[in-house]
């Protein structure tokens, strides 16, 4: 079986959906590997990241080339395209330095179908979809800026509420369950406690996060953390 690596992304960590959770795309990563004659030998996760960022910029993406030029496999394997990428000029230069590595790239969900980029009509349709990955991208913040306005203009709040509130017809509103978390964790991050043992605690406890996902990730708990304490000094300093 060939080596390979997973790449896994979400743009919000406090706001990542079933459809899209970190949890689910490593899941049928695994799924696929097997049928595909791959090992999966590390996972790189990048949790809060946009797609819009070149893949050598990103944590985990950086991470990841660096495991690739270090020879430890010969396989990149990600969910979809747009997890990889949303940026037509990073795909384009990111395949390339693969193809100079002999690294292959497979997404398992590919228009329904899996995807090899050693496949000439492979990477035809890749240039196509990578295309309307970027497309698509720009048509979310459109949509972003048009609801903002819209809820503007009617004196409702266009916010996503965040851990800790909800965004009930349109006004954001306590949690006070989600706000008696928040004081936990900010307590056991106080006393020496990891961002990665909290998280621990909190899947284990089967505390949901934002949209409802069963586990928590070291990097959503030091975004949830630092918004806080963000805040909080706005607050002050006011």
């Amino acid at each position: 079986m060939k080596k390979a690596v997973a790449y896994c992304r979400v743009s919000r960590p406090e706001h990542e959906t079933e459809s899209q959770s970190l949890k689910m795309q490593e899941e049928k990563i695994r799924q696929y590997a097997p049928f595909a004659g791959l090992e999966i030998v590390e996972v790189f996760i990048d949790d809060g990241v946009s797609g819009g960022k070149a893949l050598p910029t990103r944590p985990a993406g950086a991470r990841l080339m660096a495991a690739l030029e270090a020879n430890e496999a010969e396989v990149v394997v990600a969910l979809r395209i747009d997890r990889l990428f949303r940026d037509t000029l990073d795909a384009l230069n990111t395949m390339q330095a693969l193809d100079e590595m002999d690294i292959s790239t497979h997404f398992v969900d590919f228009g329904g179908q899996p995807f090899d980029s050693t496949s000439p009509v492979g990477r035809l349709f890749f240039l196509i979809q990578v295309g309307f990955a970027e497309f698509e991208r720009g048509r979310i913040a459109d949509r972003i800026r048009e609801n903002k306005l819209s809820r503007k203009a009617a004196g409702r709040s266009y916010a996503v509420a965040k851990f800790g509130a909800d965004n009930t017809e349109g006004r954001v509103v306590p949690n006070q369950e989600e706000l008696d978390t928040l004081v936990w964790m900010q307590e056991q991050y106080a006393s020496g406690t990891s961002y990665h043992s909290i998280a621990k605690q909190l899947t284990e406890q089967e505390v949901p996060t934002k949209q409802y996902g069963a586990r928590w990730y070291a990097s959503t708990v030091k975004s949830v953390l630092e918004r806080v304490r963000r805040e909080q000094e706005e607050q002050a300093a006011a």
